[in-house]
C-alpha cells in the first residue's frame, strides 16, 4: 500500500492543514476542512510518510492542525505559533487591522471595482489613521 502526505490549501493557495494518508483519505479530508487537497509527498512505507508529514507540519505550520504530526490524533498536541497578522491584530485591535488590510488592497484608482467611491476609501484611510494614533497614545501612556 502507497501512502502520502497531503495538503488541504485554502483559496490562496496557503496551506490550512496537513497529513498522513492513502486511498481517498486527502479527498474527505478536504471536503471535512473546507479546501482543496493536494499531494505533498508519496511514501513507500507509513513510517516514511510520518516522518515527512511531521517536517511539512513543522515547516507550514498550518493552523488547522493540533498536533505535529507521525501519529494522528494519538501525537502531543503542538503549540499554536501565531502569524504576523494575528499577533498585529492582537496588538492593534480587529477595527484597525481591518482598515490597514483593506487599504493594502483598495485604494482610489480601484475602489470603483469593488462598488466603493473614493469617499469610501478615504474614510477608512482617515479611520486607520485615529486608530493608529489611539494606540499610539494608549502605548505611551501605560508607559510601555
Amino acid at each position: 500500500m502507497m501512502f502520502y502526505v497531503y495538503a488541504i490549501v485554502d483559496e490562496q493557495g496557503q496551506p490550512i492543514y496537513i497529513g498522513k494518508g492513502s486511498g481517498r483519505r486527502r479527498y474527505i479530508s478536504a471536503k471535512r476542512h473546507g479546501g482543496t487537497s493536494t499531494i505533498l509527498k508519496w511514501a513507500r512505507s507509513e513510517t516514511e510518510a510520518y516522518k515527512a508529514e511531521i517536517k511539512f507540519i513543522a515547516k507550514h505550520s498550518p493552523p488547522l492542525n493540533q498536533c505535529g504530526g507521525g501519529g494522528g490524533a494519538r501525537s502531543t498536541r503542538r503549540v499554536v505559533r501565531k502569524s504576523a497578522e494575528y499577533l498585529l491584530m492582537d496588538k492593534i485591535g480587529t477595527r484597525a487591522y481591518a482598515a490597514r488590510f483593506l487599504l493594502t488592497r483598495i485604494d482610489e484608482r480601484n475602489c470603483g471595482q469593488f462598488g466603493l467611491s473614493k469617499i469610501d476609501v478615504s474614510g477608512w484611510r482617515q479611520t486607520a489613521l485615529n486608530d493608529i494614533t489611539h494606540q499610539a497614545v494608549m502605548i505611551a501612556g501605560n508607559g510601555l
